[in-house]
């Protein structure tokens, strides 16, 4: 709540009136243009591994042609699958 007694209001809409006051734009300066993403993605060999193990994933290609490398996928464990 502001204790400016109706003077905030007024002030607004004298602003809001004007055109000397009002705003041409809302936002900022654009910024650069940000770096390319990756243009192609392919997904290699996936293999199923013992349960428990670790799994993992690698980028074997570029930034730009990406080509996903699937280490070995745990197998679930007997007692899950059922």
């Amino acid at each position: 709540m502001n204790n400016c007694g109706g003077n905030l209001q007024k002030a607004l809409q004298k602003i809001a009136n004007d055109s000397k006051f009002k705003p041409t734009c809302c936002y900022g300066p654009v910024g650069p243009t940000g770096p390319q993403g990756p243009a192609t993605i392919e997904v290699g060999t996936t293999t199923t591994g013992a349960p428990g193990t670790a799994a993992s994933v690698t980028n074997v290609g570029t930034t730009k042609t990406a080509i996903l490398k699937h280490g070995k996928i745990p197998e679930l464990k007997e007692e899950i699958k059922k």
